[in-house]
């Protein structure tokens, strides 16, 4: 990715790949530079504004993630990867303490067809949230079905917070 900005300083794809890097390396400041620098390029690059809206849930900023989120949505409304945006609004909210509305994203995001484990993780997190253990247990269920021998330290790697209070 940096040889690839390296390149094209102008490219949009690249310097979001180079943020997706550094925010997964938790350098969530040089990720939102990268994302931002991503959509002052390309305007109307909807995973820019997602790869935004993600790194300021991960840097602790989660109001400020929603407008991202709201422009990803407009922009690509029907995107197959709809299901990770929804997860990353569930987060959001989750940080917020506003743990119905996050419910309701992390709902739509395990609906997604496409939709993956850590569609299952958020949906389970927000259960626990609201102390719904029952439904809770269910969706640690799935996870465990769909990933056997998953960790906590495989979902540290995939969620990638500053602050790892923002993990539990």
């Amino acid at each position: 990715a940096e040889t690839a900005v390296s390149l094209d300083g102008k490219d949009a794809g690249a310097r979001f790949s180079l943020g997706r890097i550094y925010y997964m390396k938790r350098d969530h400041e040089a990720a939102i530079f990268e994302m931002k620098t991503a959509i002052a390029l390309n305007p109307n690059f909807a995973d820019a504004y997602y790869g935004l809206g993600i790194c300021l849930v991960y840097s602790g900023r989660p109001a400020e993630a929603m407008e991202p989120f709201q422009h990803t949505l407009r922009l690509s409304p029907h995107d197959p990867h709809l299901w990770i945006v929804y997860i990353c609004r569930a987060l959001a909210h989750l940080q917020l303490g506003e743990f119905e509305a996050a419910l309701e994203w992390a709902t739509a995001s395990i609906r997604e067809p496409a939709s993956e484990i850590t569609a299952y993780v958020s949906y389970a997190s927000v259960l626990g949230h609201l102390g719904k253990s029952e439904e809770g247990a269910k969706a640690v269920a799935e996870l465990q079905r769909r990933k056997p021998g998953i960790s906590r330290e495989f979902l540290r790697n995939i969620f990638a917070y500053k602050d790892e209070a923002n993990f539990e």
